[in-house]
């Protein structure tokens, strides 16, 4: 998952450099994407929250709702007030963030209000964002199983990036890191690599089902169909395939109109099949990762500032 913690492997030639995007480009790309989004659903021309939506509604590919659920959950961080987010991506304020972060109380709320203190903010909007990927996960019908300890496993992915950042020369190997396109610990990074792992499970369950394997038995999908959306590391690498008609395997029960089917028409036929009890899967449990999230009580609302 990181470049940090994982052993160093040789870089393929063919491999760009930047394989992660810097820093500054997320928060600009955030700055600029967020407000649009929201007034997008304000204004009616987006279903909100993403993971409610159908493979027939305007963004319902898998892709979109993937990419809007991780959206939804980091507008917490832009709405801190104040501009400050060197403590999320510049490596002298590394240790000042964590430690705001660690000593920040959890709490299990979509409604917050800021402090007017920056790190103290930025953890605030952190564990919102965790909370309102909790209850997305409710919605999209994640596996009850799998809704468990979000906050306790992004605590102790920071405590292993403190770690990291208290050795001697971190800012140096950070520094290198950036350079070759590779993911230092940057407060930023781990939180936008969490959110898109947990937005990736809610995007896979509202829209493919809870189980990926069923799905892959009950249409015939392209081969690498599942491979490709388990194996894409965020919503911008991952590109819908085609299904043609014929790689249905009961299309009689489908209505099909003969012209080939993209993966969002598949899809629909997948719950179609998948509703039809001589179908019933047999197949093994689910192989969805493990998807550590607590219990939310409270639904979306706006940020308020105190």
């Amino acid at each position: 998952m990181f470049d940090w913690w994982q052993p160093r492997k040789a870089r393929s030639g063919k491999d760009p450099p930047g394989g992660f995007l810097a820093p500054h480009a997320i928060l600009e790309d955030l700055q600029k994407r967020v407000p649009k989004y929201l007034a997008d659903t304000d204004q009616g021309r987006l279903i909100y929250p993403a993971c409610k939506r159908t493979l027939a509604d305007v963004d319902g590919d898998v892709g979109d709702v993937w990419d809007h659920t991780r959206l939804e959950a980091l507008r917490y961080l832009i709405a801190v007030p104040g501009d400050k987010f060197e403590l999320l991506s510049e490596p002298a304020r590394q240790i000042e963030m964590i430690d705001a972060y660690l000593a920040q109380r959890p709490h299990g709320d979509t409604v917050i209000d800021f402090t007017g203190a920056a790190p103290a903010d930025f953890a605030i909007a952190i564990l919102a964002g965790l909370n309102w990927l909790t209850h997305c996960a409710q919605l999209a019908g994640v596996d009850r199983a799998q809704q468990s300890g979000a906050i306790l496993h992004f605590r102790k992915l920071v405590t292993l990036g403190q770690r990291w950042w208290l050795t001697d020369g971190a800012t140096e190997r950070c520094a290198k890191m950036l350079a070759n396109g590779e993911q230092p610990p940057l407060m930023l990074y781990l939180t936008w690599s969490e959110y898109t792992r947990l937005a990736k499970v809610i995007a896979g369950a509202a829209l493919l089902g809870p189980s990926l394997e069923r799905s892959e038995r009950l249409v015939a999908l392209p081969a690498n169909f599942i491979a490709r959306f388990e194996a894409a590391p965020g919503p911008e690498r991952f590109i819908a395939l085609e299904v043609a008609p014929h790689q249905l395997r009961n299309p009689a029960r489908v209505p099909i109109c003969g012209r080939p089917l993209l993966c969002r028409e598949a899809a629909v036929a997948l719950r179609h099949l998948s509703s039809i009890p001589s179908l019933a899967c047999q197949s093994p449990p689910c192989r969805l990762p493990s998807f550590p999230l607590p219990i939310c009580q409270k639904p979306m609302a706006p940020v308020s500032r105190r």
